[in-house]
């Protein structure tokens, strides 16, 4: 198939977020969900290997209103569970999941329509969750990294998913003539993050939405690492990124993405330039679109998921923003504080809040922080707390005493 014009992609994506609601965006209608990623340990500590980690989702496939969603039979490892559910009412669920097999889970809660709902969604899956390990002689560790290097045997996935994954990260170290790094390759083994989703933006009509969300990111950097040991804040987020840095280097839709702007045409031209993910026998794999001059398969439906978007407000085909750069936080308490922040600041955003720092020196101030150049307390502002925290007062359901995990606002 001969290279799409950008505005195919364009269409294509419009057409996706079409069948969501659409409209002005209001803040009494935002939704919040969660995707939160964990570690799964042996009791000693050491990570969870295949047979431990499948012990735990047998475990927790057996809970009340719990179940298989999806296994399949697999050469090194016969028959095995992918992900577990929990159905609830009106189509949504919670689902638990491999991030990196065999010992990063991820657990995606149900949406709720405020956070006091969503406070008991968490608690409870949690409470299920810690059930299921300790059945299975296993642990929860929620933390945002483990002290393991990423090319240890222990966090190197034999099933073919994640030798892809390591393939295509090798190739663009190989197209750049750099030398492979091994540590960089498997970075998403040892890393794990908090990421909130916002629905109700109508990000599609208004991406002026996510520009200016972009350009408040480095004065709450402080805010996401404030849960960790004051020595440890700035290491966590140099830790989370120098895998991205190091692999994605060059690309446009990593991290705080390198653009001039963000809006509609110049998000598309950038997924136009990213890598795609594919296998040994995938000809574009590691490529991008407009290097290769052809997309994958014939229509976007296939081709849209292979396009690495690792930006940190990303926009999503559901209709929802997901929020990427905050590391895996430690606790229920530290959970509700940062969607309390990441939904509060989308509202003040909505409600026509002020922000005067624009997208480049924005852009400039986030990397410096999360490169080791500057340390993120240098940019916090107390200002987009308050911000939050009234918008949240006026949504009128008490969300904003989540808030008060930050300290006095």
């Amino acid at each position: 198939m001969a290279l799409p014009a950008k505005d195919t992609l364009r269409k294509f994506i419009l057409e996706e977020v079409a069948r969501r609601s659409a409209g002005k965006p209001s803040i009494s209608k935002l939704t919040v969900g969660l995707e939160h990623e964990f570690f799964l340990t042996r009791e000693s500590g050491e990570p969870a290997d295949h047979e431990l980690s499948q012990q735990f989702l047998k475990r927790l496939a057996a809970q009340p209103g719990w179940y298989i969603r999806e296994h399949s039979s697999t050469p090194k490892h016969g028959e095995m569970i992918w992900r577990c559910s929990e159905d609830s009412t009106n189509g949504k669920y919670t689902a638990v999941k491999y991030d990196h097999h065999p010992h990063l889970m991820e657990i995606a809660f149900s949406y709720e329509s405020n956070l006091i709902l969503m406070e008991q969604v968490v608690i409870e899956k949690f409470r299920v969750l810690e059930k299921a390990a300790a059945e299975s002689g296993s642990r929860i560790l929620n933390a945002p990294q483990l002290p393991v290097e990423a090319d240890s045997p222990a966090v190197t996935s034999s099933l073919a998913t994640f030798e892809k994954l390591r393939h295509y990260r090798g190739l663009l170290f190989d197209q750049r003539q750099e030398p492979r790094h091994p540590k960089h390759i498997n970075y998403a083994a040892i890393i794990a993050a908090s990421q909130t989703h916002v629905g109700g933006t109508s990000w599609w009509e208004h991406p002026e939405i996510v520009e200016k969300l972009y350009r408040i990111e480095p004065m709450i950097l402080a805010a996401a690492i404030a849960a960790f040991p004051k020595d440890e804040r700035d290491r966590v987020l140099q830790t989370r990124w120098a895998g991205y840095q190091s692999v994605f280097k060059g690309f446009p839709l990593v991290g705080f993405p390198n653009i001039v702007a963000w809006d509609l045409d110049t998000w598309v031209a950038a997924l136009l330039s990213s890598p795609l993910a594919g296998g040994p026998s995938d000809a574009w794999s590691g490529k991008s679109i407009d290097a290769y001059a052809q997309v994958p398969y014939s229509d976007w439906s296939k081709a849209f998921p292979l396009i690495r978007d690792l930006q940190i407000v990303r926009p999503r085909l559901f209709g929802t923003l997901e929020f990427r750069a905050d590391p895996g936080q430690p606790s229920v308490e530290r959970l509700m504080g940062l969607m309390a922040l990441r939904l509060g600041l989308v509202g003040a955003v909505i409600e026509g809040e002020s922000v005067e720092t624009n997208f480049k020196d924005s852009k400039d101030l986030w990397w410096s922080v999360v490169t080791g150049a500057k340390p993120a307390a240098a940019f916090a502002d107390t200002r987009w707390l308050k911000a939050a925290s009234r918008v949240l007062s006026l949504r009128g359901y008490g969300e904003e005493v989540y808030l008060n995990v930050f300290g006095e606002i």
